[in-house]
């Protein structure tokens, strides 16, 4: 495609076209498609503002092809693949795709894969830490996941399950499944403890809260200063209802109005996204005279302590920081089609989860032995700067010395924190990329995984089938494993002790050690061990239903003494203190997303930007794994002359043999492209790519550039 293919009429001009819901994309694609289409339209007007000949020059095609699409002499062109996570290991296998499918005609395409840890830590983000085992014996499931470990099987995720096929995943519930085989993940359990406000409670929450005469059952709110709005507590008190149950009726109602009129529904949308959900359900709605609405007791403005009640049961401390556009967006995900998942008796089935025999680095080690040529992933390889400045000959440097060889494209999948440490000044990334490396915000998580000697949560409590242990204390959310659930209870077993997000895992992280030997490690964090310890034992006092003949302790001070007898060994990771990642996750913060997004995902010729910050999934492998698709295609489109194949490689991610609204092949993650950006927008993408260098980022404005 040519530039000149998309700007051939007398004007061009940009009309809004609000997407549908059609061809099964859900709300988070078209409220992503929509502000693509507006950084799309700003960058293009700045472009006719600043150089008004450039639109004649585009209508008239250029006599002379610039110099960055002339064919390249080299039959063997490569490109650098930087990390060697999910997104960049994706990166890899679907170049071997292409170069292989007999549907492409002609496509080469070479590579390297630079990663900054050894090969242990092959997956980035899929983390799985392994214990050591105990004298010897080969006993199973000693190990957590420290990073990505539950996967949910909806629409939404549907590539992430096409790449557990295309590497031989499969789903089972054998007892001894083999590593890599997809197993029951129980997200809740019908045992679960709670403790907040040091009231120990047990069960459904709903079990416990209705039995109490004010739905209060952690006496957590306090007279006229300290009251938490009675309506929703209520609410929450419901049979199966819990804490999280109003934003339902807060997010059902908008997912109303998208439907009836996505227009108005996506300009609610931009207003969420100037304002944090603290901020949104801080606010008073005002009518078209700018007087209150009449208030409803079940919608904003709340006072501080019910926003507090409200973050405290459904996240980490100060998660409601985020722009309330991706908290709806996170709802939406998982409850968009409802409606069509309804059975015959018109109830909602529960979402399927999955977790990974073996921990979820399987997948990135799966991944790793897929690759054609494994020779090409350089371990203990940190890429620490980028020169693009001359056409098709990228240089990266690693450590301290630039390399030799050169390359005609760099797919860069680190997160952006690790970017900002990169000598990027000749990289020739636009603005919005740049502001979005130094500012976008990223989740802090802490993860702290304790082995036993027994699995007493079982055989004392009997918490059997995963599920949750829920608290205020420092620990916060206690994770019981899906996994050992088979297990006998009187051999080792780990346990996912404390999961926090945001100010909770910055407080717990700076009791961490930054010693990279576990061992060592271990002996700096007794002020962990014992902080822990003591948490995990209130969280237990008070089981309705203790094994007695097994032994359970039931007070405090019995508990605490018997699982310190029980501790084997532990391991915690901060993610914010990973200097590979520098957080755990993408966190956009309010207008990050509608200012910032469209131009990380915006590829100029020489360097793309990949991995679940580039996607409008954060925090998922499923985005990873999107953005290398947008990804390679836009940059493909870039350089169509220097790719070999490269139109029928396009093609063939196009899908163009098959309807739009068909499914993914089993078995096939590469083919179909996301559908967060549409087709005429990433040709437009593509345009930009060819005037970058030269027009939108103002770096050059030679005559030269200029052509």
């Amino acid at each position: 495609m040519a530039a000149a293919d998309v700007t051939s009429q007398s004007q061009v001009q940009f009309r809004v076209q609000f997407p549908r819901d059609e061809n099964g994309r859900n709300t988070r694609n078209q409220w992503a498609e929509f502000q693509v289409y507006n950084a799309l339209k700003t960058s293009w007007n700045q472009v006719l503002k600043d150089y008004p000949e450039v639109l004649q020059e585009l209508i008239d095609k250029d006599k002379d092809k610039p110099s960055h699409l002339e064919p390249i002499k080299d039959t063997k062109p490569k490109v650098c693949i930087v990390g060697a996570g999910a997104a960049g290991l994706f990166t890899a296998l679907l170049i071997d795709y292409l170069n292989e499918c007999d549907k492409v005609k002609n496509f080469h395409l070479e590579y390297d894969i630079f990663e900054a840890a050894d090969d242990s830590r092959v997956g980035g983000r899929l983390y799985t830490y392994d214990f050591p085992q105990v004298k010897d014996e080969k006993l199973a499931h000693q190990y957590y996941d420290v990073g990505a470990m539950r996967f949910p099987d909806t629409p939404i995720m549907r590539r992430t399950f096409r790449l557990f096929e295309y590497l031989d995943m499969k789903r089972t519930t054998e007892k001894e499944a083999p590593l890599g085989s997809l197993i029951p993940y129980y997200i809740s359990g019908e045992n679960e403890p709670w403790y907040f406000n040091f009231i120990n409670k047990w069960g459904p929450y709903s079990s416990f809260a209705a039995a109490d005469d004010k739905k209060d059952p952690f006496k957590l709110s306090w007279g006229p200063l300290g009251e938490i709005n009675p309506d929703l507590m209520a609410l929450a008190a419901q049979e199966n209802n819990d804490p999280s149950s109003p934003f339902k009726i807060l997010f059902e109602e908008f997912l109303d109005e998208m439907k009836k009129s996505p227009e108005a529904g996506w300009e609610l949308l931009m207003k969420y996204d100037t304002m944090s959900t603290a901020q949104y359900l801080a606010m008073q709605e005002l009518d078209k005279s700018g007087k209150p609405l009449q208030k409803d007791p079940l919608k904003p403005p709340f006072d501080y302590n019910t926003i507090s009640w409200l973050e405290t049961f459904n996240g980490g401390t100060d998660w409601y920081n985020q722009a309330h556009s991706e908290t709806v967006m996170e709802y939406l995900d998982f409850h968009y089609d409802d409606n069509k998942r309804k059975n015959k008796e018109g109830s909602t089935p529960p979402i399927e989860w999955y977790c990974i025999e073996g921990g979820a680095q399987q997948i990135a080690k799966r991944m790793e032995q897929k690759v054609r040529h494994r020779e090409a992933i350089k371990y203990n390889s940190r890429v620490t700067g980028i020169d693009a400045t001359k056409n098709n000959a990228v240089k990266i440097k690693i450590d301290e010395k630039w390399q030799k060889e050169s390359y005609i494209g760099v797919f860069n999948s680190t997160p952006l924190g690790c970017m900002q440490r990169m000598d990027l000044t000749k990289a020739g990334l636009n603005y919005g990329q740049r502001q979005a490396i130094r500012s976008l915000g990223y989740g802090a998580s802490t993860k702290i995984g304790v082995r036993f000697k027994t699995a007493w949560w079982r055989d004392w409590y009997n918490i059997n089938k995963g599920g949750l242990g829920h608290s205020d204390l420092p620990i916060r959310t206690t994770v019981y494993p899906s996994y050992n659930c088979d297990d006998p209870v009187n051999t080792t077993a780990v346990l996912l002790v404390s999961y926090q997000w945001q100010q909770d895992a910055q407080r717990m992280g700076t009791l961490m050690s930054s010693n990279t030997d576990p061992v060592e490690a271990m002996k700096d964090e007794t002020v962990l061990k014992d902080l822990i310890l003591e948490n995990l034992a209130r969280l237990h006092v008070g089981c309705p239903e203790p094994n007695f003949d097994r032994g359970a302790p039931t007070t405090y001070e019995d508990i605490l003494e018997q699982i310190t007898e029980q501790y084997v060994d532990h391991y915690s990771h901060d993610w914010y203190h990973d200097q590979n990642t520098y957080g755990a996750f993408a966190f956009f913060r309010p207008q990050q997303f509608s200012q910032m997004w469209p131009f990380i995902i915006q590829p100029t010729p020489n360097v793309v930007l990949i991995g679940e910050h580039a996607s409008n999934h954060h925090a998922w492998v499923v985005g990873a794994l999107e953005s290398v698709v947008h990804g390679m295609y836009t940059w493909l489109g870039q350089n169509i002359n220097l790719v070999p194949g490269a139109q029928s490689a396009m093609d063939h991610l196009r899908r163009l043999d098959m309807r739009p609204e068909d499914e993914m092949e089993p078995g096939n993650p590469f083919r179909r492209l996301p559908v967060f950006v549409n087709e005429k927008q990433r040709e437009w993408q593509i345009v930009f790519g060819f005037l970058h260098e030269g027009i939108v980022s103002g770096n050059d404005t030679t005559a030269e550039k200029k052509k």
